[in-house]
């Protein structure tokens, strides 16, 4: 079997599932947490700001999956956003990066 927590700021159940992995006792690395940077975070700062607000609720030192929840209309800031992720894994905040509900088109843009 597989223990995989899928969450975003969308969902607004971070908290709760940081006090439900504690008190689970399952040690944090036999969980895969999947959380994703809203459209409103799109930018460097904010994802940054973003990633870190979700490591404090979430109760964790690190996200194993950190996506781009979605492609923000009209906005290039989702490259910057990229950057930051690739960033945060160079920190060790996070273990893998990627988006989410992106088509070929948004990714050749």
């Amino acid at each position: 079997g597989y223990r995989h927590i899928d969450t975003a700021s969308l969902y607004s159940n971070k908290e709760d599932i940081g006090i439900g992995i504690i008190k689970s006792g399952i040690l944090r690395d036999q969980i895969f947490i999947t959380t994703k940077i809203w459209d409103i975070d799109h930018g460097y700062e904010s994802t940054i700001m973003a990633a870190e607000t979700s490591l404090s609720k979430l109760q964790t030192s690190y996200i194993d999956l950190l996506l781009i929840h979605s492609p923000r209309p009209g906005s290039q800031k989702h490259i910057e956003s990229y950057r930051a992720l690739q960033d945060l894994v160079k920190r060790g905040n996070v273990r893998s990066i990627g988006v989410s509900n992106y088509s070929v088109k948004h990714l050749l843009h």
